[in-house]
């Protein structure tokens, strides 16, 4: 039975060597999910710390931002108009 099994395998490793690495190879992932993180918590591998998820805020009050103003001559030039419209918004 091994036999046979080993002999249909060679056979399929050259006949079709695209199917038969792909079987292969996509075999070893559920293996190596199972069989890897006892490996490497026995050889002593620590999980690193997760890095933040937000930056940490300045305990201090904060002030509001000065100089970012558009100058008044700006004010309203680049209004979109509405959709449908081809005048600015008024």
């Amino acid at each position: 039975m091994a036999s046979t099994v080993y002999r249909y395998l060679q056979r399929q490793a050259h006949e079709q060597p695209v199917y038969f690495w792909s079987i292969l190879i996509g075999l070893a992932g559920p293996a190596m999910l199972v069989t890897v993180p006892p490996i490497r918590r026995r050889m002593g591998y620590v999980r690193p710390e997760d890095p933040p998820y937000t930056y940490p805020l300045p305990r201090r009050e904060r002030r509001a931002t000065v100089g970012f103003e558009d100058p008044e001559e700006w004010a309203g030039k680049w209004d979109l108009p509405k959709r449908g419209s081809t005048r600015p918004n008024e």
